[in-house]
């Protein structure tokens, strides 16, 4: 009697289409610093490690106003809830693009338990290193995203609210956003899988329970629809249901493309968003062939790429575009 061999995720990630995932993780200890996953447990590191890690940006100028330079307390209070949300927002998309491609391409993942799990912090959590095995799903949504969806993010959601005090609901709508904006970019770069990566998304956000009839969905009802938001704005307008507090950041990306604030600034101030925004999609769109889409979705990412639009710098949609190649 023959036994199946169990995936490899390093074999898997030798395709030339999935090259650029290889930057999301690694299988073996390379001499870098990693963070267990097991942090998600204790506020009070988890607290200690942001400090580092928004101290390390600060000093490679990744954000031009952070908490250490801030002169006062509530102001220091103020950008490490920022600092928390973009965190949060970037260990989602990595997690998630780690995931959500082996299932969709292997009906397989990577174990992303906590106690399985370890990540690199370069600021950021931008990679992860994880087991070589995957394991089958057999076409089970449980069996594909339980561990990451049903104990690593909800550990990360409390977590995150001690030790930086940013409110759960932000943190349920940031993950549920990643969620949004990741299988909206594998449908949009991966033809093959698009409708699959559709399905998965809208299962894991339109239930009204998760994995079992008894769970109440924390990703549900994420975003809201207005009007009237500006003449370069879809009509009607998609955006989160709260505010990420990427505004708290003095760059170029202020607000995410779906930042549920747009409606409330000035009209100058709007006119610009949307003129940087039209500036971006023209320039990338030009790009395209070259594929170097920075997912202004952010992510965030986050968005911020936020992949809903916000431009957050992991270029995950880079990673989704190349899976389809």
């Amino acid at each position: 009697m023959m036994t199946a061999t169990a995936p490899d995720f390093g074999a898997l990630l030798a395709r030339p289409a999935l090259a650029e995932l290889r930057d999301y993780c690694t299988f073996e200890d390379d001499g870098r610093r990693t963070v267990p996953g097991a942090i998600l447990r204790d506020p009070d590191a988890l607290a200690a490690e942001l400090a580092r890690a928004a101290e390390r940006d600060r000093e490679a100028g990744e954000r031009s106003a952070c908490a250490a330079s801030a002169t006062t307390p509530a102001r220091r209070a103020a950008l490490m809830r920022a600092y928390a949300s973009e965190w949060s927002i970037y260990f989602a998309g990595t997690m998630l693009y780690l995931v959500a491609v082996p299932a969709l391409v292997a009906d397989a993942v990577p174990d992303l338990s906590l106690d399985a799990l370890a990540f690199a912090p370069d600021g950021y959590p931008k990679r992860a290193r994880i087991a070589r095995t995957l394991r089958p799903t057999h076409g089970s949504r449980a069996a594909r995203y339980g561990a990451l969806l049903g104990e690593t993010f909800p550990a990360a959601v409390d977590a995150l609210h001690r030790a930086s005090g940013l409110s759960r609901e932000i943190l349920w709508v940031n993950f549920a956003s990643r969620i949004d904006s990741v299988f909206l970019s594998l449908a949009e770069h991966v033809p093959a899988f698009a409708e699959a990566a559709l399905a998965e998304r809208d299962a894991l956000l339109d239930g009204a329970h998760l994995f079992d009839a008894h769970t109440a969905n924390p990703y549900r009802d994420a975003f809201r629809m207005q009007h009237d938001v500006h003449p370069l704005a879809p009509e009607p307008f998609r955006v989160r249901r709260n505010c990420c507090l990427r505004y708290a950041f003095d760059d170029h990306y202020k607000y995410c493309t779906t930042c549920p604030l747009l409606k409330k600034l000035p009209i100058a101030e709007r006119d610009a968003h949307f003129a940087r925004l039209a500036e971006y999609v023209d320039h990338h769109d030009h790009d395209h062939d070259h594929d170097h889409d920075h997912d202004h979705d952010h992510d965030h990412d986050h968005d911020h790429d936020h992949d809903h639009g916000h431009g957050h710098g992991h270029d995950h949609a880079d990673a989704g575009r190349a899976h389809g190649e």
